[in-house]
Parts: structure tokens; sequence; C-alpha cells
């Protein structure tokens, strides 16, 4: 099997491994992504939340378990209609640690206000499909997903059969929330407070199923996020920030491109965008005769003349370890050869690739690349580390702690 799987494998895919299949590796997220990757390959199950029902692949089963239709059908996303999320404290505590709730550049569409209290309706007075989709935006999705998460533990037994099994939550409505309002909204400040008060119960619960002193629990994130420019400009009107112009960064490069190489054809364009990536239309480079690392070097050096773009790296430098600065390492790590375009460019500190309103991420700056890592439970020494560590540390101190071989692809140290 590993042979198979070869660089794909993950802690849970080691664990069932290492214990001829019979722990249990159950993830469970509102976004299938997550639960995909936290699952794994081998996962007994991937679980994840569409349109108000929880649902998976039959890459991991053929049906949904009876238990699950049984949770699906009791309707419990429906009841959520028309229910107000408003703020768990008063609204001094919020002004005084976020700043002002009515704040430009949030996010205000599905029938959701853009300041609290916020109606879940959908815009309407039935349920329509509007509904679903606002019920994405807001805390209430978690909830569902923690009650899912119980019947989860309660219907395979987990932590009752003789066996270590693992469970891995993704609480991705909190990336909703924040893509919407930005880190500094009162609706993130709230969605935080709810998961801590979610999370609170989910452990009582489990000490009183299997205890805590049998469990080990890891707390982290994937990402943070980039102020609102709208925020910071409120701050400081001369403030270097904005949102990236993407139809300029496609534009800047296509014409670099028609000066050096002469225009395509029939209107023809050299270049797809795709987030922070140009790929090249391979028919393009045909036709003028261009190599790709030509119209790489080409692009790269209109895109450093953008003003909000901080760095430009190319395939070529990517493919060779040619790139070089103080983000080159990270962006090797980001590139995949099979998958990545062929020209990346990351924008400059506290401008945000995402337009009309709300904020995004994958910057190697400190508000998008500083998360928690918190251990607690069997195996693990209280204390405060104060060295630099990272969520790629994580499979490896687990694999440790387990007495399992890391994944193989794993670059991480072991904590303790």
């Amino acid at each position: 099997i590993r042979q198979v799987h070869g660089d794909h494998v993950t802690l849970g895919d080691e664990l069932k491994l290492a214990r001829a299949g019979r722990p249990k590796v159950i993830s469970v997220s509102s976004k299938d992504r997550s639960a995909v990757l936290l699952g794994g390959k081998l996962a007994d199950a991937a679980y994840w939340m569409d349109e108000g029902r929880t649902i998976s692949s039959t890459y991991y089963m053929k049906d949904l378990p009876d238990w699950v239709k049984a949770f699906n059908d009791a309707g419990r996303v429906e009841t959520f209609f028309k229910k107000v999320w408003d703020r768990l404290l008063p609204k001094d505590i919020y002004d005084l640690r976020q700043g002002p709730d009515n704040a430009p550049g949030e996010f205000a569409g599905l029938g959701l206000a853009s300041t609290f209290p916020k109606r879940l309706d959908g815009g309407a007075e039935q349920i329509t499909p509007a509904f679903y989709a606002a019920f994405e935006h807001t805390p209430f999705k978690s909830e569902v997903m923690m009650d899912f998460v119980r019947a989860v533990v309660e219907n395979e037994h987990l932590g009752r059969r003789g066996v270590t099994d693992m469970l891995c939550l993704s609480f991705s409505v909190n990336d909703t929330v924040g893509h919407d309002t930005g880190p500094d909204s009162h609706e993130v400040m709230d969605i935080t407070l709810r998961t801590d008060r979610m999370l609170a119960e989910f452990l009582k619960y489990l000490d009183q199923r299997v205890g805590l002193k049998n469990c080990t629990i890891v707390l982290t994130a994937d990402h943070g996020a980039a102020p609102l420019p709208e925020r910071l400009k409120a701050l400081n009107p001369l403030m270097d920030t904005g949102r990236v112009d993407y139809p300029r960064i496609l534009n800047s490069a296509e014409a670099a491109l028609n000066e050096s190489f002469g225009a395509l054809s029939g209107g023809k364009r050299w270049l797809m965008i795709d987030d922070f990536w140009l790929l090249f239309a391979p028919d393009a480079l045909v036709e003028k005769n261009v190599t790709r690392a030509q119209a790489e070097q080409v692009v790269q050096a209109a895109l450093l003349k953008v003003e909000f773009v901080k760095e430009v790296y190319t395939r070529t430098q990517l493919e060779t370890g040619g790139a070089s600065g103080a983000y080159a390492a990270a962006a090797e790590l980001s590139f995949n050869r099979a998958r990545s375009g062929d020209v990346y460019y990351i924008i400059k500190a506290n401008w945000v690739g995402r337009q009309n309103y709300g904020t995004n991420h994958g910057t190697p700056y400190n508000y998008d690349t500083h998360v928690p890592l918190l251990w607690f439970g069997a195996g693990v020494k209280p204390g405060l580390r104060t060295e630099r560590v990272g969520v790629d540390d994580i499979a490896p101190t687990l694999a440790h702690l387990l007495g399992v071989p890391a994944p193989p692809e794993s670059r991480g140290v072991v904590l303790f």
C-alpha cells in the first residue's frame, strides 16, 4: 500500500497501515477539500456539508450510513431559518477590540446585513436556495457540524474500541466569515468566541465519554488574512494598501508580450490568470516560435513595474531552484510542477487579492502565516515553547506520539 500511495500517504493513512486497519480515521468539515485533506486516502470517512446536508464521496463509501441519513432527515439546518445572529457579548467590547461594526469593504448579501444583528432568511419569507447559501456565512453551520461530530463519535464508537482512533475537524465557516468581513470585524470576533464555546462543550463531552486523559488534541489553523484596505485607509489615507487589479496584471503582461514578439493572430491572448499565477496558452508560444523561458522573462519584467507587485518568479526559476530573494523559499514550497502556472507573483503587504469586498490570504506575510499551534493531552508536556515552529511539525510529532512512521514527505520536526 505504501508503494501505491507513495508520497501522498498522510498521518491517518500511516496510522491505518501500522495497526492493520483497525483504527478509525474520520474527518468532518463544512468544506469538502478540508475534509478530504485531513482524512487522507485510507480514511474510513470524510464528511462535509452541502446545501444543508452532510455528504461524502463514493471514494469513501458507496452510500451514506443509515445514521447519517437519519441526521440529514431530521432537518437540523432548517431550524435556523429566520434565526438572528447577534453578538454574544455587549457591543462596546467588540468596539474596543475591533473598531466599528459599520466598516466599509464588508460583505452584505444573501439577505444578510453588513452589521449586527443579521437575520438568516436568504431575503425571503420562505426557504429558498438563497437561505442555504446564506447559512454558509454564519456560525450556525458550525453548530450543526458539531452536532454531527457528536453523532460520529457515538455511532462509530470512537475511542471505545481498544485502539487509537483519529478524528479531524475543520471549522471552515471561520474562513468564510473572515473572507467576508476581514480579521478586524465584529463578525470574526464573534465567530471566534462561538468556536471557543463549541470546543469547550465538545471537550466536556469527550471527557464524559472517553476521558480527556485518553485524548491528544491539537488546535491550529491553515492561514490568517490581510486587513481590509478600506479599514487601513480610514486610519491613514496615505497608507500603501488597496485591492489587486487583476485585469491590469493580465493586460500589463499581454502588452509586454505583444511589444516583444508581436500581437497574436485573430485577437488571441497569450495568457490566462489564476489568482497569483499566469499561465501561457501553448498555441501562442507555438505561433510566435517563442520559448516559455523567453516569454516568462518578459512577463516577469512587466509585472515588477506594477506598483502593488512585490516579487515575481518564473516556472523556470522554481523548477531549477534559481529563485532568489526573501520569499523564494516560500514560493518554491508553493510550486507544484504538474499543477502550477508559469509566472507567480507576490503582492505587496496590506494589498488584498480580492475585488469589491472582503479579504484574502495566500501571501508570505505575518498576518497570513502566523497561526496558533496548541497541544493538549496524552503525551504532551505542559509548558510554553518560544522557538519558531510550524504546522508542518504536527504530523511528525503526532506520528512520534502514536509510534507510527511519519508520512514519507513530512519535512517538519518532532517537537517533543
